[in-house]
């Protein structure tokens, strides 16, 4: 734990780049990348999110409630790179559009203020 795995995406050519290795419970080896490239007079940025999720065992049914309570390494990834896009949004009052997201995500929870948790996501393009 702690390490970014070797392969994973590239942020070749990009303006600014972050690596995070949060200790997110419920999850192994968790890495959040964001990569910062210059395109058509503003900026792309890439976001990727990557862990293990400990399932099964005898701890299942606490790690499933605990997941319930405090949430889980999902919403965890979620919300931090909402946190990103939106703390970039309200910085810059910049204009942010979403290009892609896997998982899809549903309306435009980007718009709304940095710290607001996610709302339930469905697959639904906004």
């Amino acid at each position: 734990p702690g390490t970014i795995p070797a392969r994973g995406p590239s942020c070749e050519g990009a303006s600014w780049t972050a690596k995070a290795t949060p200790d997110v419970r419920g999850s192994q080896d968790m890495s959040i990348v964001a990569c910062l490239f210059p395109y058509k007079g503003g900026y792309h940025l890439d976001m990727y999110a990557a862990f293990t999720r400990k399932e099964g065992g005898w701890l299942a049914w606490p790690r499933r409630a605990y997941g319930y309570v405090l949430g889980t390494p999902d919403k965890y990834a979620e919300k931090t790179m909402l946190d990103i896009v939106r703390t970039i949004r309200e910085t810059t009052n910049g204009q942010v559009a979403l290009v892609e997201a896997k998982p899809e995500v549903a309306g435009t929870p980007w718009l709304e203020p940095a710290g607001v948790a996610p709302r339930t996501s469905q697959t639904s393009k906004p």
